[in-house]
């Protein structure tokens, strides 16, 4: 069962990263026109979905047995069963999203230079993923900073 667990575990993990690729993958893809470029609409479940980096998550799995009930005697079978089902079992390096649809804003606290840098990935994903029908986009800045953001 473990090894069935660690299966569906490594399969989520490949589709996270292929529905969800990094920065690079995603300006390769705008410069060799691929189909993906806007491919995600209003109607998809992703949309306005970003990659905020990677990190590890508990598998998407879920183990069902019979409820519990009243007995004179220890199950130990069924305790072993509980203890199964309540292991966390985790994907590592796996693409951590935020929904800009269900949290509206986003704030990102980080010494200058990398704060641009992240936020222009940020501003990679949306505008590869993203249709500019679909989505727009605000840029608050200082003048002093209006060269970096033309």
């Amino acid at each position: 069962m473990e090894e069935k667990i660690e299966t569906i575990g490594i399969a989520q993990k490949e589709a996270l990263l292929s529905a969800y690729p990094d920065v690079t993958a995603m300006q390769q893809a705008v410069q060799g026109r691929s189909t993906t470029v806007w491919g995600r609409m209003p109607r998809h479940h992703d949309f306005l979905h970003l990659r905020l980096g990677l990190a590890d998550q508990k598998i998407n799995v879920q183990v069902n047995y019979p409820r519990q009930s009243f007995s004179l005697e220890e199950d130990e079978l069924r305790r072993a069963l509980m203890e199964f089902q309540e292991k966390p079992r985790m994907i590592t390096e796996s693409p951590f999203m935020l929904s800009l649809r269900d949290t509206g804003i986003l704030g990102i606290y980080a010494e200058h230079d990398i704060r641009l840098r992240y936020v222009q990935g940020l501003l990679i994903q949306l505008c590869s993923q993203h249709s500019y029908q679909e989505m727009k986009l605000g840029i608050i800045h200082n003048k002093s900073q209006a060269a970096k953001w033309e």
